[in-house]
C-alpha cells in the first residue's frame, strides 16, 4: 500500500543557503502499523537541520519484496526531485536474502545525484563519490544484519502463536464456524498468553453436526447441501451457504478437537467424532467419481454409465446444440484405441434410466426425505426459539431501564437536565419499538416454519415425483444403479442395459432416427454383449428321454434375437412395451 506525505515545513531563522530539499521513505510491514516514529524522527531531524521535506513515500509491505509500489517510485527520482534521500534505518530499504540488494540500491541513488541518510547512527553517503570498500562491506553487514533480523522475528511470532495454540487458543482470524472465543484467564498471568480460547457455539454446532450427517451418512454432495439450507432459508453467520463453505467444514479437523498449528496438534472438545469424520472424508472421495465440478451441463449418470467397449460415456454438444453422449475412446488421446460403438442423444438415456428406475423408488425412499427435511426444520425451529427468547430477556432489560428514566425524569428537581432525560427516553423507546417489531418478526418466521414442518407429513409420493430435480435424480440412480451400459446396434439404434445393485438387469430398446422411440422390455429378458441380442427364455415344456435317463424332466428354451429380428417378430407388443416419454 502506497502512502504520499507531500508537504513542506516551514523555516523560521534557517538561511537558504543550507536548505537540502529532502525525499523521505517510510515503510512498515502490515496495516496494523503506521508511520508516526519514522516520521516524527525525520521530521524533528529536518527542523533541526533546516532542511525542506519536498516528498514523502510511505508504503506497507514486506522489506523482502523488489517490487515494491514505493521502492519503485523513489527508483524513478533523480537530483531534479530533491537532495538528500532520508530513511530511518536501513531495514526500511530492504531485508531481502540478498544482501548485496541494500548497498546496489544505495549506489543507484547516488548515482542519480541523490544523498542517502540513515537517521540510526546517522549514516550518511554522498552523491557523485564512489562508495568506498569499508561503506560497502558495512552496508553488506547491515543487509546481513536486516535479514536475519526479519528471521528472528518471524520465528519470534510463531512461537507466539505455537504457545497460543497449545493453549487451545484462537492464532489469528475469526474462529472456524461452529466455535465461539471468550476471554482466556491465562491472560492475566502472561501477556505471552493468548487472549482468546475457543468455545463451541451450540447452535453452529448443530449445523456442523447436520452437514457431518448429511454428508456421511446420508451421501449428499457438498454442493446440494449448500443448495439445501439456502431453500431453508438458513444462514451461515448473516450469509448465504456456498459449496465451498459446506466443503471448509468438512475438511477441518478442529470439529474432531484437534486444534492445528503448523502441524502441531492441540485437543480441544470436538463438535463431531473422528471415526464420523472419517466417514465423511471417504464418501467425499466417492462423490468425486459421481459429481462433476462446476460443468455446464449436469451429468446424472456421470460414474454409471459405460460404453460397451468399457470406457466412460462423456456429455459432448452436436447438432443444433443437442447433447449426445459419446465414448471417451474417441477423443483425441484415445485416437488409438479402437471403438465402434456410436453414441446416444443424452435426453434419451437419462430419460430412459428414470422412468425404469423409478419402479425402484418405494415411499420409504420419500419418508427418509421427509424425516431430513424435519430434521433440518427442527434445527432451524431451535434456533429461531433461542433467539426469540435473547430478544425478549433484552426486551424485559430496555423496559426495566425505561420504567427507571421515566421516574427519574418526573422526581427530578433539576429541571435543566430533563431535556437531556427526555431525549435520551425518546431514544430508547425507539429502539424497544424496534425490538418489539423483530420479535414479532421471529415469531412470524417460527410460526411459518412449525406450519412448514407439519405439512411435509401431508406431501404425497406423486407430488414428490414431480418436484425431483436433476440432482435428486442423481442421487437415486447411485443409490440404485450399479452401472449403465449403451450397446449401440447402428448410428440411431440401440440396447440400453441397466443392471442395479440388487442384480436386477432391465433393457430399454432405443431408436431416434425420426423423434423418438424407446421400449422397455420385461424383466424376464436378458441380454448378450457379445453378439448384442436379447435373450428370450419360453415356457418351460416337458421332455422325455427314456434311452438316457429314464425318467421325464422340464427343460426351459431360450431364444436370441437381434434388434431387427426382435422388432419384426414382437411388432405387436411394442406398443406394450413403449414407454412413457417416447414419440
Amino acid at each position: 500500500m502506497l502512502h504520499n506525505y507531500d508537504r513542506k515545513l516551514p523555516l523560521q531563522g534557517i538561511k537558504t543557503n543550507t536548505m537540502k530539499r529532502v525525499i523521505v521513505y517510510v515503510r512498515v510491514s502490515t496495516d496494523k502499523q503506521d508511520f508516526k516514529r519514522q516520521k516524527d524522527e525525520i521530521n524533528r531531524y529536518c527542523i533541526d537541520k533546516g532542511y525542506t521535506i519536498v516528498k514523502s513515500i510511505g508504503e506497507k509491505g514486506s522489506g523482502t519484496l523488489s517490487d515494491r509500489e514505493g521502492l519503485i517510485e523513489l527508483q524513478s527520482l533523480t537530483s531534479s526531485d530533491g537532495d538528500l534521500v532520508i530513511i530511518a534505518d536501513s531495514s526500511r530499504l530492504s531485508r531481502e536474502e540478498d544482501i548485496s540488494q541494500l548497498w546496489l540500491r544505495v549506489k543507484d541513488l547516488l548515482k542519480v545525484g541523490l544523498d542517502v541518510l540513515f537517521l540510526e547512527g546517522e549514516k550518511y553517503y554522498t552523491a557523485g563519490k564512489t562508495l568506498k570498500f569499508m561503506e560497502v562491506v558495512q552496508l553488506v553487514f547491515e543487509a546481513n544484519a536486516n535479514s536475519e533480523g526479519r528471521k528472528k522475528i518471524l520465528k519470534m511470532c510463531w512461537e507466539g502463536k505455537l504457545t497460543k495454540s497449545k493453549q487451545g487458543c484462537l492464532v489469528s482470524g475469526r474462529p472456524a464456524y461452529g466455535f465461539n472465543v471468550i476471554p482466556n484467564k491465562e491472560r492475566e498471568k502472561s501477556k505471552e498468553n493468548g487472549k482468546w480460547v475457543l468455545q463451541i457455539n451450540n447452535e453452529e454446532s448443530k449445523i456442523v453436526k447436520q452437514v457431518y450427517d448429511l454428508v456421511a451418512n446420508q451421501g449428499n454432495t457438498v454442493r446440494s447441501i449448500a443448495k439445501h439450507f439456502n431453500s431453508l432459508g438458513m444462514l451461515k453467520r448473516g450469509k448465504a451457504w456456498t459449496h465451498a463453505n459446506v466443503n471448509q467444514i468438512i475438511k477441518n479437523r478442529v470439529y474432531t478437537g484437534d486444534l492445528s498449528f503448523s502441524k502441531k496438534i492441540t485437543k480441544i472438545e470436538g463438535i463431531v467424532t473422528p471415526e464420523l469424520y472419517d466417514k465423511a472424508q471417504e464418501q467425499l472421495k466417492s462423490n468425486h467419481l459421481f459429481i462433476g465440478k462446476g460443468t455446464k451441463h449436469f451429468n446424472q449418470l456421470k460414474g454409471l454409465l459405460k460404453c460397451s467397449c468399457g470406457h466412460s460415456l462423456l456429455i459432448s454438444v452436436g447438432a443444433k446444440d443437442k447433447l449426445f453422449y459419446n465414448c471417451l475412446s474417441k477423443q483425441e488421446i484415445y485416437r488409438d484405441v479402437k471403438c465402434n460403438n456410436y453414441g446416444i442423444r443424452e435426453d434419451v438415456t437419462k430419460n430412459s434410466v428414470w422412468e425404469v428406475t423409478k419402479a425402484f423408488l418405494t415411499i420409504g425412499d420419500f419418508r427418509e426425505k421427509t424425516e431430513e427435511q424435519t430434521k433440518n426444520i427442527t434445527i432451524q425451529i431451535d434456533v429461531k426459539q433461542n433467539k426469540i427468547e435473547h430478544l425478549k430477556e433484552e426486551q424485559i432489560t430496555s423496559n426495566g431501564i425505561i420504567d427507571n428514566l421515566t421516574n427519574v425524569i418526573i422526581d427530578s428537581p433539576e429541571k435543566n437536565i430533563i431535556p437531556i432525560l427526555t431525549a435520551k427516553l425518546s431514544k430508547l423507546i425507539t429502539e424497544q419499538t424496534l425490538l418489539n417489531e423483530n420479535i414479532i418478526k421471529e415469531n412470524r418466521e417460527l410460526s411459518n416454519l412449525i406450519d412448514k414442518k407439519q405439512k411435509l407429513f401431508e406431501s404425497l409420493q406423486s407430488k414428490l415425483m414431480e418436484n425431483v430435480t436433476e440432482e435428486d435424480k442423481h442421487d437415486i440412480f447411485k443409490k440404485y444403479i450399479d452401472k449403465v451400459v449403451y450397446h449401440s446396434v447402428g448410428r440411431f439404434k440401440g440396447f440400453i442395459v441397466i443392471t442395479y445393485k440388487n442384480g436386477k438387469e432391465l433393457i430399454v430398446m432405443t431408436n431416434t432416427f425420426i423423434g423418438v422411440k424407446a421400449y422397455q422390455l420385461p424383466d424376464t429378458f436378458t441380454f448378450n454383449p457379445k453378439n448384442k441380442k436379447v435373450i428370450i427364455p419360453f415356457e418351460p415344456f416337458a421332455r422325455t428321454d427314456y434311452k438316457k435317463h429314464g425318467f421325464e424332466f422340464s427343460v426351459t428354451k431360450k431364444i436370441e434375437y437381434y434388434y431387427e429380428e426382435f422388432v419384426n417378430d414382437f411388432s405387436d407388443k411394442m406398443d406394450e412395451y413403449k414407454m412413457i416419454f417416447a414419440d
